[in-house]
């Protein structure tokens, strides 16, 4: 008879095999959905403008489009496969094509017909100025 030692640590190890394969298939979770694809936002102000800047590796202005609704700004955009060479043997590839959108909800405070898009070495760079502020004015309102 052999002994085998005992690996209390190794059911947790199947255990979360599992979970990673049950969570592969939605696509919040999983590493091969389209929420690889979204750009990845900073989002910040200074006291006269509102910024958001956007990584968008190996996309040009033409393969983006950018909309704005009520306040929902929405930036979409597709990567798409480059032609088959015929010449390589992939081995590997990890890189992600594909549809992606992605939307931020602008504060009240802005004069969205002015934004500014720029787009330079994979990133696109949105500026908004900021509206004047409202000076809260308290009414007193007589009762008859």
């Amino acid at each position: 008879m052999t002994l085998v030692k005992y690996n209390p640590w190794k059911e947790l190890e199947t255990l979360s095999e599992k979970m990673d394969r049950f969570f592969d298939g939605f696509p919040i979770f999983g590493t091969n959905s389209a929420y690889d694809l979204a750009p990845k936002f900073e989002v910040y102000e200074d006291k006269e403008k509102f910024f958001i800047d956007a990584e968008l590796p190996g996309l040009s202005k033409e393969d983006v489009k950018i909309s704005l609704q009520e306040n929902l700004l929405t930036i979409k955009g597709e990567k798409k496969f480059e032609e088959e060479k015929k010449s390589k043997n992939y081995y590997i590839s990890e890189r992600r094509y594909g549809n992606f959108t992605r939307s931020v909800k602008l504060p009240e405070n802005l004069k969205t017909e002015e934004i500014d898009a720029k787009f330079d070495k994979g990133v696109l760079s949105l500026s908004i100025p900021k509206a004047e502020q409202r000076v809260s004015t308290e009414k007193l309102i007589e009762i008859k």
